[in-house]
């Protein structure tokens, strides 16, 4: 019986099934660059949604990039009349997918939606977690299943057991993206060319993941105060359904903020990262992007723990509360006394510990 060690090192093609949620994806590209090490000879595809598509296009380790609007789909399946064109799209989407013959699906979701990406691929024999590692009960999908990992392990230490399964024997490379110099350069131009490092704080966080959120407050004053100690311009970077938010906190903040330009795409976002000397967020997918791309960060953590969740690339400082219920496994918290507790002294101390790194920003 061929093993998976086998299986992979004479497969042409190999798709990896990582769909979401954004922070996640990029969690995942450390293993990307492992799997390309071990097995140079395979090409590589990824099935993504439409959120993570655009900064998985042009990826120098991929071939092509899946882009399966999952969201879209789902909301034609509420209306009955556009039922029947969804599930077309979707017969469509698989049936090209398997016309692929991959030989190999990775599958570094992790749950039911994942698994059965994998399974629906066509894939000629599917990797995923061990049991104690997935949701669902997925790994009853998979052909096999890598050693299992501990709890506490950082995500992209639990992401490289499945290329260490297929023979990686290394420490985790460094995350790698296309270069996204058109993007840097528009982000320059919109900035200009003042004096001083540029700051972004970005207060948005998902709906799911509002319960991560700082107050505003506490932005506010920390625009407040970082603006003069560090000569920085200080930006409110927002993405969709946040300008009110942004604006909002740059009139609170006053002089010295203000909003950072609209981005028309992530991978737009992506160059105002680059052009940036430093970013605040809490624990969104903005954050892992920044210190993907090797930009300083400050990350506001409260429910998640950093240790298994938090940046690792960039320099980088983690901020928490010693608000005993954090870290939890909550999905909704009402209270948020774990990001509450979190003071802008305690953001401002991390932020001076950067300082050296600042005057660089993005390699």
């Amino acid at each position: 019986m061929e093993t998976i060690i086998d299986i992979a090192r004479h497969a042409e093609k190999i798709l990896i099934v990582r769909l979401s949620a954004f922070g996640d994806v990029l969690h995942v590209l450390p293993a990307l660059s492992a799997l390309r090490e071990t097995l140079p000879r395979a090409r590589f595809d990824w099935a993504t949604e439409s959120l993570s598509a655009p900064i998985l296009q042009g990826h120098p380790l991929l071939g092509r990039v899946w882009d399966l609007p999952r969201k879209t789909w789902q909301r034609r399946l509420r209306h009955p009349v556009r039922l029947l064109g969804a599930a077309r799209e979707g017969v469509r989407f698989f049936r090209a997918l398997r016309a692929e013959r991959y030989a190999l699906a990775i599958d570094f979701q992790a749950n039911l939606r994942g698994a059965a990406v994998a399974r629906l691929s066509g894939a000629a024999a599917t990797l995923g977690f061990d049991r104690t590692n997935v949701k669902e009960r997925s790994h009853l999908l998979h052909s096999f299943a890598a050693p299992a990992v501990p709890r506490g392990a950082h995500r992209v230490e639990r992401n490289l057991a499945l290329a260490r399964a297929l023979g990686f024997d290394g420490p985790a490379p460094p995350p790698r993206l296309p270069d996204f110099d058109a993007e840097t350069r528009w982000a320059r131009e919109r900035l200009g060319a003042a004096p001083g490092p540029v700051f972004l704080f970005h207060a948005g966080v998902s709906a799911f993941g509002a319960f991560k959120s700082w107050t505003e407050e506490g932005f506010a004053e920390l625009a407040r105060r970082a603006a003069p100690a560090f000569s920085a311009r200080v930006l409110f970077s927002w993405g969709p359904g946040e300008r009110d938010l942004a604006e909002r906190l740059a009139a609170r903040a006053g002089r010295g903020a203000a909003i950072a330009p609209e981005c028309p795409s992530l991978r737009h976002a992506a160059g105002l990262l680059r052009a940036a000397n430093l970013l605040v967020a809490p624990d969104t997918g903005v954050l892992h992007l920044a210190d993907a791309l090797g930009v300083p960060v400050v990350g506001l953590f409260g429910p998640k723990d950093p240790a298994v969740y938090g940046p690792r690339n960039a320099p980088r400082r983690c901020v928490r509360s010693d608000a005993p219920c954090s870290p939890c496994e909550k999905r909704t918290c009402d209270d948020r006394r774990c990001m509450r507790a979190i003071t802008p002294d305690m953001v401002m101390a991390a932020i001076e510990e950067l300082r050296g790194d600042i005057a660089h920003g993005a390699p």
